[in-house]
């Protein structure tokens, strides 16, 4: 196969070339650990996909003070990495593993499309990229990356967790050592 050739037997044999970041927030990949404390922010976590498994693999595995050389490139490039946590009516499913999975995920599309109707209001819609997200024993988890109009999103998910009568919602960072910030508690 000449050079010219090459990119084009790559690519007819499966393999990705040249993907662009836009491209690159479009693969996922699945994971499932093993829940530490069921009761700590995303210590409950059982399964999940991410786009990102490198942010997410340097949050699981840090310690409170332990340098962080992804968020830090994110930040110093003015990219918010965090992630919507919430939680639900588990009485409800307590008898049904499979069924309380579907409503975590169901939820996490309804946020997803509440965001980007807001943000397509504004078009702002590229102001932020949703990376997946995971389902713990006792939370739910949307990732994201924002690019702008944060408090806008912010506000706006506050708004569908209060809405929808979410008991537990806030948003955290991808840093073991920042805290929850609560939208609404019951």
């Amino acid at each position: 196969v000449d050079y010219r050739g090459l990119r084009a037997c790559a690519e007819g044999k499966g393999a990705r070339l040249g993907i662009n970041a836009k491209d690159y927030l479009k693969m996922y990949s699945g994971y499932q650990l093993p829940s530490i404390v069921e009761d700590e922010i995303r210590e409950d976590i059982y399964t999940g996909t991410t786009c990102l498994p490198s942010l997410v693999s340097e949050y699981m595995s840090s310690n409170l003070f332990d340098k962080m050389p992804i968020m830090d490139e994110l930040y110093r490039n003015g990219v918010a990495a965090g992630f919507f946590c919430f939680s639900i009516d588990q009485k409800k499913y307590s008898d049904d593993m499979l069924e309380y999975e579907f409503e975590i995920m169901n939820l996490r599309n309804q946020l997803i499309e509440y965001i980007m109707k807001r943000l397509k209001e504004k078009n702002r819609e590229h102001d932020i990229a949703f990376l997946e997200g995971a389902t713990g024993k006792k939370y739910g988890y949307l990732d994201f990356l924002i690019f702008g109009s944060f408090m806008l999103i912010m506000n706006t998910a506050c708004d569908f967790f209060v809405k929808n009568k979410i008991p537990f919602a806030g948003y955290k960072t991808f840093r073991k050592i920042s805290k929850i910030i609560t939208f609404v508690e019951d």
